[in-house]
């Protein structure tokens, strides 16, 4: 399974990247699928420019019968900063999901 990935900088000033995120598909079961390392994968950490959007993707190898396949962005280790944003994070929310089509 490809993914594909938008890293974006919605901002007006300096260039900004992610660290500490992970990326990884998640069956409806739970189980937890890793994407298999390429060359050609932007880290999610790259600093994006100011107003720039990069695009890459992320490869899956999964077993055929997975069933209720989604993609998961999020921090892992550390103290996330969305968890200082009213609204955002904290410890009994979930983490995004974005389910795939079948």
């Amino acid at each position: 399974v490809v993914v594909g990935i938008s890293l974006s900088n919605r901002g007006r000033g300096r260039p900004m990247g992610e660290r500490g995120t992970v990326g990884y598909l998640i069956e409806a079961s739970n189980r937890r699928h890793y994407p298999v390392p390429l060359p050609t994968d932007i880290p999610y950490a790259t600093k994006v420019q100011a107003g720039q959007t990069l695009n890459t993707s992320r490869t899956f190898d999964v077993p055929a019968g997975a069933q209720g396949l989604g993609f998961v962005y999020t921090h892992e280790g550390g103290f996330p900063i969305d968890w200082a944003i009213i609204g955002g994070g904290g410890w009994f929310q979930g983490k995004p999901v974005v389910w795939l089509p079948q």
